[in-house]
């Protein structure tokens, strides 16, 4: 039973929501008798979970009970599968996901040394790249040994050295414990902004521009957690003083939006003519939602309703719907794009995903994918080795079904390829897959070098097609890349797109990636990948698209390593990606000497020429010093154990790099 004062604090929430005008689009009041599986999913497992927590998280009656009107997190002193606490850790993902809101929840904590309980929220998808750069929204950390203070904190990645970046505030209470009774943790979150409140007093407020040029990615949809750990980093074990069990009660968790953050859930990328899409936006009490469509699409059903049913044409183009409700009418724009190029997986950068291997009437083959930085498009492609032949050429085909193609419409095939000897045939053909009559069917011979092949055609009835590469002429080995197949009216939007002057140079300090960009189509950033071995990458940064024709990405000089190598991945709206080709960067000429290595207070060296700089870096490339020199040696006593790299340019801005020990 909710108590008078938790009457009364919740009266005071909700006028001060409706004032503000949110919609609550969202909540749980935990008024059943157990978890509500459709809003919430229990994590389960140990393992630390990145910060060496005690726990195992199960989704047992023991660590998750709802009575009373309140989800109870029970943490519990037990031996269980290997470790000795138990606790539960919900999410909302895929059930509850949303950008920008105010989000909210009445707590009371458990409080004793070794306890994390928190409220707080983590991107649905890691858009920018993993942990911190698609960053993490604290609204509520408490460390049960400090029972007065709470914290609210921002997580994301710092621009200049690519490490973690955090930005906290605290809140204490004049008098008591956050386990003495319940209180309102909330959030509001807006493009540039978030705010801290406490019982709907405000406490901290983050903006984009506070953050001194760290990446702030706090504007994709976010989704919320609910959890007790046990030890850690943070809090330490507990001990001692630490009676179990411990439970986090939580009255009720609730979300709120304006009109104008409520998203039209649903794909924006479609085939050609795909019939029984579905989008649809929330549904609130009393209110009115009015659809329209771009040309060539068709409302199946729900007009008039939150949710509805289309059929597309080809014509890319807007879905709104003007919503009206409590807070006024807007109107909500979802832009669909209508793909180009309707076979999918083209450059087999999701390795034969789309494609069907076909080996019959005797015939034989290995079908695989080759990752190389010599790929022509992307990183992968695709080879067809031939060990048998069958009895006709089509006896050995990579295909992809499924793919519609529309009456008068002109259509091009565009693909690269190369084979294992010059002069070895292989057909290309878009077949019919109601009567097998023929689209196109065009034999090519290959050469030993990549080749782009295209085929125009147009064809004379709409039907499904299969889209064929037969390799069945003679052995050998036949290899093939961004295979597209598109409407020729659309071929500036062929995947992936051209990066036009892509360089990567070495400057004074640091490794500089710069490419241009002709047609900037649907993109909306460039993440900056590195290897060293040209096959495996890392993601090292990332830069906004912003409709410019020139971009620049710069990072630290790593070395010792001779080569180096570079990718950019381009990313598209609905998470669609494709990659550059890959360049390399030889490491800068080395044309000094040390002395002695290791080193312990002071390092010599030797340079043919005029020094006019040097300074220091760990092995990742970070500057640690900047040192000015007149006697060819530098001090280093300052320097913790370790490994180092001593960067000396010279009279002629020549940079020579060594490594060193530091003992």
């Amino acid at each position: 039973m909710k108590t008078m004062f938790s009457l009364a604090v919740l009266l005071g929430t909700v006028f001060n929501v409706y004032s503000q005008c949110w919609n609550k689009v969202w909540s749980d009041e935990f008024n059943g008798t157990s978890l509500d599986l459709t809003k919430w999913t229990p994590q389960i497992g140990n393992g630390g979970w990145g910060n060496n927590e005690l726990q195992y998280y199960t989704d047992r009656a023991e660590n998750i009970e709802v009575s009373d009107g309140m989800l109870k997190i029970i943490a519990r002193a037990e031996n269980y599968k290997g470790a000795q606490y138990t606790s539960a850790r919900l999410r909302t993902l895929q059930k509850g996901d949303w950008t920008y809101g105010k989000f909210e929840a009445r707590i009371k904590m458990p409080v004793a040394k070794g306890l994390w309980p928190a409220f707080w929220m983590m991107p649905t998808e890691s858009y920018y790249g993993s942990f911190p750069r698609s960053g993490e929204i604290d609204i509520m950390e408490l460390i049960g040994s400090n029972p007065s203070q709470v914290y609210g904190t921002i997580h994301t990645l710092n621009t200049t050295n690519n490490l973690p970046y955090s930005s906290s505030s605290q809140f204490n209470l004049s008098s008591g414990t956050f386990s003495d009774d319940f209180h309102v943790f909330s959030i509001e979150w807006s493009p540039d902004t978030i705010k801290w409140f406490i019982d709907n007093q405000l406490y901290s407020t983050k903006t984009s521009a506070s953050l001194n040029g760290n990446l702030w990615p706090f504007n994709r949809d976010f989704h919320l957690l609910l959890n007790v750990a046990v030890g850690g980093n943070w809090p330490g074990s507990p001990n001692s003083s630490t009676i179990f069990s411990q439970t986090m009660a939580v009255d009720y968790v609730r979300v709120y939006q304006r009109n104008e953050s409520i998203k039209i859930q649903g794909s924006a990328l479609i085939e050609p003519h795909t019939e029984g899409v579905v989008y649809k936006l929330l549904q609130m009490p009393n209110a009115t939602y009015t659809w329209s469509m771009p040309v060539g699409a068709s409302i199946v059903s729900g007009q008039n309703s939150s949710e509805m049913t289309v059929n597309w044409g080809m014509t890319s183009g807007n879905i709104t719907c003007k919503m009206t409700t409590g807070c006024g009418t807007t109107t909500l724009v979802k832009h669909i794009e209508i793909s180009s190029n309707i076979n999918k997986n083209p450059s087999f950068e999701d390795n034969f995903v789309n494609w069907t291997k076909i080996a019959l009437n005797g015939a034989l083959a290995d079908f695989k994918i080759i990752n190389s930085p010599t790929s022509p498009e992307g990183f992968q492609y695709a080879c067809v080795k031939t060990n048998a032949l069958g009895v006709y050429s089509w006896d050995l085909q990579l295909i992809q079904q499924g793919i519609n193609l529309s009456l008068n419409e002109p259509y091009t095939i565009k693909f690269k390829a190369k084979a294992d000897s010059a002069g070895k045939r292989i057909r290309c053909a878009v077949v019919n897959s109601l009567n097998y009559a023929s689209f196109v069917n065009q034999i090519f011979e290959l050469t030993t070098d990549w080749q782009e092949y295209s085929i125009h055609f147009t064809p004379s009835v709409s039907a499904p097609v299969t889209f064929n590469f037969d390799c069945g002429f003679t052995k050998g080995e036949f290899c093939f890349d961004n295979a597209f197949l598109g409407k020729t009216a659309n071929l500036n939007m062929i995947l992936p797109i051209e990066l036009v002057d892509f360089q990567v140079l070495n400057t004074q300090n640091e490794t500089q990636l710069s490419w241009r960009v002709e047609k900037e189509k649907d993109v909306i950033a460039y993440e900056i990948e590195r290897s060293e071995d040209g096959i495996n990458f890392e993601y090292i940064g990332i830069v906004k698209a912003q409709s410019q024709k020139k971009y620049t990405f710069s990072t630290p000089l790593i070395f010792p390593l001779k080569t180096r190598f570079f990718r950019v991945k381009i990313i598209y709206y609905e998470n669609m990606t494709t990659f550059s080709e890959v360049k390399s960067v030889e490491a800068p000429h080395t044309a000094i000497k040390i002395h002695p290595n290791p080193a312990t207070d002071v390092l010599y060296f030797e340079s043919p020429k005029a020094v006019q700089q040097v300074w220091i870096s760990d092995v990742r490339g970070r500057i640690t010093h900047p040192f000015k020199t007149n006697n060819n040696e530098v001090t280093i006593s300052m320097l913790q154990s370790g490994i180092y790299q001593i960067h000396i340019m010279d009279e002629n801005n020549q940079l020579s790099v060594e490594r060193f020990v530091k003992e």
